[in-house]
């Protein structure tokens, strides 16, 4: 199971966790079979929004856990009855049970852990103008390289960062994202004219916090 974000570090008001299976799984193998623990060993109650549908991707790959928000947002009964989930400069461990069955009733096999440290709460929005952009030679595929100077959401970056050109009209190309989704690279499908292009950013681009 692949498990983002993949950052090591993650803020205190973390708002999702996405887990992506191998295969299509079976419409009850989700959140009852992922636990958080803390660096005890100690299972952390209540982390996670309880829903009665899960927040699977069409095609039952994807899964969306959420981090009760009525926790993760300040002036919510909920935090401040029992504050949120993570705690700064702790540490925590996130596990993905192999016992979870697909859609043929086949378990993983094998448990994913992932384990991260807490930082202090991200209330900055992601900030466009900081950003360094590695510009590619016309004429090549060179990938164009945005260095985000921190970690964003992945579906975010995927779905609100596009490039155009002069007519306005999206340049057709592959995304990829480097380590702790804190770059951003664009390889185009042709290669680039020697013309100008605009990096278009969706006002709706989000962190890891929602910012």
């Amino acid at each position: 199971v692949d498990i983002y974000p993949t950052a090591e570090e993650l803020p205190e008001n973390l708002l999702r966790i996405y887990l992506y299976f191998p295969r299509p799984m079976a419409a009850t193998e989700g959140r009852q079979h992922v636990a958080l623990h803390d660096r005890n060993g100690a299972p952390v109650n209540g982390a996670f929004l309880a829903t009665n549908q899960e927040l699977w991707s069409p095609d039952r790959s994807r899964l969306t856990l959420l981090l009760d928000p009525g926790r993760v947002k300040t002036g919510l009964a909920a935090h401040e009855l029992m504050g949120r989930a993570l705690v700064p400069g702790e540490h925590y461990t996130l596990v993905v049970s192999g016992s979870a069955r697909d859609l043929q009733g086949c378990p993983l096999g094998g448990d994913t852990i992932h384990s991260f440290s807490v930082t202090a709460a991200d209330v900055e929005v992601p900030a466009p103008a900081t950003w360094t952009l590695t510009h590619p030679r016309a004429g090549s595929l060179d990938a164009l390289r945005i260095d985000l100077k921190s970690t964003h959401d992945h579906l975010s970056l995927a779905y609100r960062l596009r490039i155009v050109d002069g007519r306005s009209e999206v340049v057709p190309g592959a995304i990829a994202l480097g380590p702790e989704e804190a770059s951003w690279y664009f390889t185009p499908r042709d290669p680039w004219r020697d013309a100008a292009y605009d990096l278009v950013v969706d006002e709706r681009l989000e962190d890891l916090a929602g910012n």
